[in-house]
C-alpha cells in the first residue's frame, strides 16, 4: 500500500504529458525567472507567468501551496532537473527555495521552466520507518496497543494534576479547572474537561465553525500549566502555524497579562523556518538557537569561513576545518537540547516529528523520551500512517478534526482501496462506535453560518446536534442598494435548459460548464452592483477547470482591483475557509446522470458550510440528484427553504455574454456550442422543479443525440448595453487613428497608449490585418502587475 502511495507521482509523470499534468493540477508550464535572492541559507528563485498569459492564469489555483515539493523541468520534459520547496504562491508569481546549485537559472534566464509537484521521498521513508516499528512499540506502549484494539479502555482520572506551584494565586496548587478563556461555550468546556480527565485517548469532533482551534488552544494551556509536556502536530505547516498563532495570543492575553506573570511560556516550532509563516519564524528552533548562541556560534561560523578562505592559500589543513565544524555542531546541539527541554509546547507537522530529526535532542541517558500528551489537530486530513510518527512518543493522545469533511487526497486508487484513505480519527470513532461517549466529544455550537445554511448539514451529517449561536442564527446579508436582505439560500437550476457540461480532451481530466460560468458571472455582477465588496465573495466548484473558466470570465469583466479580491478556487482548496457569500457551481449536466466525484458526500458538506450569510447554488438538479441521495435531499431543501429560480430567467443576460478567444475544449455531451441558443430553452416552464421531473423522464425514455462541437472557452465578457456602447465608441476612435495613419505616408509608425485592455488590443490586431498593417505588442515592463504593454503599428516594407 505504501509503495503504491509513493509511486503515484512518478506514474503520473510517466503516463501523462506536461499539458495533461497542468490540467489535472499537478504542474505549471512555461514560467520565466524574474528574481533571485537568498533566504535561510537557501537560494530562492521567483518564477512568473509569461506576460501574454497574465490575463488567463492564476497560480493560486494551480494546486501548488506553501511547503510543497516541486521539480523543475525545461521544454516538455517530465523528469526533474532539480527540486525545491514552495515558499510563496501569488496570482502571477511563486517563489521556490533550492538547496542545490541554481546556476541553470542564471545561465538560461531567457528560457521557460515548468514546475511539477512531487511526492516527498523523505516523508515516505519516515512513515515507512514509523510503521515498521509499530509492533515493537505496541508491546511497551499502552496507547499504541489500545488503538489497535489489544488493550481495554481504562476509566477516566478521578482527580486532575494540580496547577504548578510557580503560578500565582488562584492557580497554584489548584486541581479544579479555572478557565483562561472566559468566552468558551458549554460544549467547548465539556470537551476540554473530558480530554483532561481521559487517561489515554480523547477525540474532539469539531464540525465547521464550532471553534475547534479555540478549544484545543485552551486545552493545551490547561495541560502545560499543570506541568505536562505536550507535543502538538498537524498534517500541514499551515495548520500548525494556525494553532501556534492562537496559542501565542491566548497565552499572553488570558494568562500572562491577566495573572501578571513575569515570564512567558516557551513555545518551540520545529521544522525549517522557510516553510513557516513569517509571524512564527522567530519561534522556530533554528531561530531560537541562533539568537541564544549568537555570540559563540557566530564567532565559530566566521572562523570556519575564514579558514575555508585561507585554505585556498594552503595556510591551514582540512583537519582544522573539520575540528571547527565539530565544535560548531556540538555547541548547536547543546543549545538545541537546552531549548527543547525547556519548552512547554513543541509543535511540528506529523511528518516532521521524527525521532532522528530535531526531537533527537530530547533523548535521555536510556536513549528514550516521551510526551505526556500528543495532540493532533486536523487529524481527519492526515494520513493515518503519518500520525503514527508523533504517536510513537505519546502516553496519551487527543485527536481534533472532523471526519465528516474531506480527508487527505490519495492519488493512488489502489492505495485508497487498501485503506490509506481512512484517517486515524475516523478509524477510532468507528472502533468505539458502541460506546462513543467514552472517547468522543462533539462541539455543537457554531459561530459561522445562518441557521438556514446550517440546518441541512446538521441534519444529514451531524445527527441534528448543531445549533447556531445567537450572533449568527439570523445572520442576513443587507446590501446598501437593496431594500431587503438577500435570501439566505438561492438556487439557480439549469434543469431542462440543455446547458450541458463540457469535457476536456482526456476523460481523466477536469470538467467545466460554460453556461454555469455565465450564470456565476451574472450573480457576481449583481452582487457587486448592489454594493457588496468583492473580498466578501468566494466562488467554488468541485472542478479546477471550472474555477479557471470563471476566473477568466471575471478578469475579462472587471479590473484587477476587483478580480484580485474575488476568491475563486476548488472546494477542496477552500476547506477551512469561509466567506460572507459563497457561489457554488456543481458543473455536471449530462443525459446519463454521471456526477463523478460529486458522489463524495463530504465534498458537499465542505462546499455548503463555507458560507456565512448567503449561499448561491448553480446546478442541473436533473443530473446531480439522480445518483446521489445527499444531493437529492440538499436540492429539495433548497427548493423548500431557499429562493429557487430557473436558469431560463437569465437567458437574455446570458446571450449578452460573449465567450471567445479561449483554448478549445470539446464537449462529449453538449448539444450546443457556446453562444448558440438552444431551441429547447424557448419552451421552458418557469417552475424549475417541474422541469427537473420532466427532464429526468425525458432522459429515461430516450437519450438525446450528442454532438461534439468545438467550443471556445475563454471569456471576453460584456454584460450590459451601456458598457458595450462605450466600448464601441472607444473602438471607433482607435480605428479612426488607424485610417488616418494609412493616409499619411510621412508617418511610418503609430504607437497606441498603454491603457488599452486586452480586448481593445485584439480588435486592433484584427483591423490591422484587414488594412495590411504590421503590428506588435511590446512589453515595456514585465515586472509590473499587470505588465505594461504597448501596441505598435507599422507600414509593411
Amino acid at each position: 500500500m505504501m509503495k503504491n502511495w509513493n509511486e503515484t507521482s512518478g506514474e503520473l509523470r510517466s503516463k501523462h504529458s506536461l499539458k495533461q499534468l497542468e490540467k489535472s493540477g499537478h504542474a505549471v508550464r512555461k514560467l520565466m525567472v524574474t528574481n533571485q535572492r537568498t533566504a535561510f541559507a537557501k537560494k530562492v528563485i521567483q518564477f512568473s507567468v509569461r506576460p501574454e498569459k497574465r490575463d488567463f492564469v492564476n497560480l493560486i489555483n494551480s494546486g501548488m501551496s506553501h511547503g510543497d515539493i516541486v521539480g523543475v523541468t525545461t521544454q516538455e520534459q517530465t523528469s526533474a532537473l532539480c527540486t525545491g520547496v514552495v515558499l510563496q504562491v501569488k496570482r502571477l508569481t511563486c517563489e521556490i527555495a533550492f538547496n542545490t546549485d541554481t546556476t541553470m537559472f542564471e545561465e538560461e534566464n531567457d528560457k521557460f521552466f515548468n514546475l511539477i509537484q512531487l511526492t516527498n521521498d523523505i516523508t515516505y521513508r519516515r512513515i515507512k520507518y514509523a510503521l515498521e516499528n509499530l509492533y515493537e512499540r505496541s508491546l511497551r506502549n499502552y496507547l499504541v496497543s489500545l488503538l489497535f484494539g489489544n488493550n481495554p479502555l481504562l476509566d477516566p482520572l478521578t482527580v486532575l494534576p494540580p496547577y504548578t506551584n510557580d503560578l500565582p494565586y488562584p492557580l497554584a496548587g489548584q486541581s479544579n479547572i479555572i478557565w483562561f478563556n472566559t468566552n468558551l461555550n458549554y460544549s467547548q468546556k465539556n470537551a476540554i474537561e473530558f480530554a483532561l480527565y481521559q487517561r489515554h485517548i480523547a477525540v474532539i469532533h469539531g464540525p465547521p465553525g464550532t471553534g475547534k482551534t479555540t478549544t484545543l488552544t485552551e486545552l493545551i494551556l490547561q495541560m502545560i500549566t499543570r506541568g505536562l509536556r505536550v507535543l502538538v502536530c498537524a498534517p500541514s505547516n499551515v495548520a500548525v502555524d494556525n494553532i501556534f498563532k492562537q496559542l501565542i495570543h491566548s497565552s499572553q492575553k488570558n494568562i500572562c497579562a491577566r495573572y501578571r506573570l513575569k515570564r512567558s511560556f516557551n513555545f518551540v516550532r520545529m521544522g525549517h523556518p522557510a516553510r513557516m509563516d513569517s509571524e512564527i519564524q522567530p519561534y522556530s528552533l533554528d531561530s531560537i538557537v541562533m539568537n541564544e548562541g549568537a555570540d559563540v556560534l557566530g564567532d565559530l561560523k566566521n572562523e570556519i569561513n575564514q579558514i575555508k578562505l585561507e585554505t585556498k592559500q594552503n595556510r591551514y589543513t582540512r583537519g582544522q576545518i573539520r575540528e571547527r565544524m565539530k565544535e560548531f555542531d556540538q555547541m548547536e546541539e547543546k543549545v538545541s537540547k537546552q531549548k527543547l527541554r525547556e519548552a512547554h509546547v513543541i509543535m511540528s507537522t506529523c511528518n516532521g516529528a521524527v525521532m532522528n530529526g530535531q526531537l533527537r535532542y530530547l533523548y535521555d541517558d536510556l536513549n528514550t523520551f516521551s510526551f505526556d500528551v500528543v495532540i493532533i489537530d486536523e487529524c481527519a486530513q492526515a494520513l493515518e500512517a503519518s500520525t503514527w510518527i508523533p504517536l510513537s512518543y505519546a502516553k496519551k493522545c487527543v485527536l481534533g478534526g472532523d471526519h465528516k469533511q474531506l480527508p487527505a487526497t490519495i492519488c493512488s486508487q489502489e492505495a485508497e482501496k487498501q485503506g490509506l484513505g481512512i484517517s486515524l480519527i475516523e478509524r477510532v470513532v468507528d472502533q468505539f462506535r458502541d460506546c462513543p461517549d467514552k472517547v468522543v466529544r462533539m462541539l455543537t455550537v457554531q459561530y459561522r453560518m445562518n441557521g438556514l445554511i446550517m440546518n441541512w448539514p446538521s441534519s444529514f451529517f451531524y445527527e441534528n446536534r448543531l445549533e447556531a449561536d445567537d450572533c449568527v442564527v439570523d445572520r442576513r446579508l443587507k446590501l446598501k442598494n437593496l431594500d431587503e436582505p438577500l435570501p439566505v439560500i438561492r438556487l439557480i437550476d439549469t434543469v431542462g435548459c440543455s446547458m450541458y457540461e463540457l469535457e476536456s480532451d482526456q476523460q481523466s481530466l477536469s470538467k467545466g460548464n460554460i453556461y454555469e460560468v455565465k450564470l456565476v458571472c451574472i450573480v457576481i455582477k449583481d452582487l457587486l452592483d448592489n454594493g457588496l465588496s468583492p473580498a466578501d465573495i468566494g466562488v467554488i466548484s468541485p472542478y479546477r477547470l471550472q474555477t479557471s473558466l470563471i476566473e477568466a470570465g471575471c478578469r475579462r469583466m472587471y479590473p484587477e482591483s476587483i478580480t484580485d479580491q474575488l476568491e475563486i478556487n476548488s472546494v477542496d482548496a477552500f476547506q477551512g475557509r469561509e466567506k460572507e457569500v459563497i457561489i457554488l457551481s456543481l458543473v455536471r449536466s449530462n443525459d446519463e446522470g454521471t456526477i463523478g466525484f460529486l458522489i463524495e458526500e463530504r465534498r458537499l458538506n465542505v462546499a455548503i458550510t463555507r458560507s456565512r450569510s448567503h449561499l448561491v447554488v448553480v446546478c442541473d438538479s436533473g443530473t446531480v440528484t439522480r445518483n446521489s441521495t445527499a444531493l437529492e435531499k440538499f436540492i429539495d431543501y433548497c427548493y423548500e427553504y431557499g429562493k429557487a429560480e430557473s436558469a431560463s430567467d437569465y437567458q437574455e443576460l446570458m446571450d449578452q455574454i460573449e465567450m471567445d478567444h479561449i483554448p478549445q475544449v470539446v464537449s462529449s455531451n453538449s448539444q450546443q456550442a457556446v453562444g448558440i441558443q438552444s431551441n429547447k430553452n424557448k419552451d421552458l416552464k418557469k417552475n424549475p422543479k417541474s422541469n427537473r421531473k420532466q427532464d429526468n423522464n425525458n432522459k429515461n425514455k430516450k437519450k438525446q443525440n450528442n454532438s461534439k462541437r468545438d467550443v471556445h472557452t475563454k471569456s471576453n465578457i460584456s454584460i450590459n448595453k451601456d458598457k458595450q456602447s462605450l466600448n464601441n465608441d472607444q473602438d471607433e476612435q482607435l480605428f479612426k487613428q488607424l485610417e488616418e495613419f494609412t493616409k499619411n505616408s510621412l508617418i511610418n509608425e503609430l504607437r497606441f497608449p498603454e491603457t488599452l485592455n486586452s480586448g481593445q488590443r485584439f480588435r486592433l490586431y484584427e483591423r490591422c490585418e484587414k488594412l495590411n498593417l504590421l503590428h506588435e505588442t511590446k512589453i515595456l515592463d514585465a515586472n509590473t502587475d499587470p505588465p505594461r504593454k504597448q501596441v505598435i503599428v507599422r507600414r509593411p516594407l
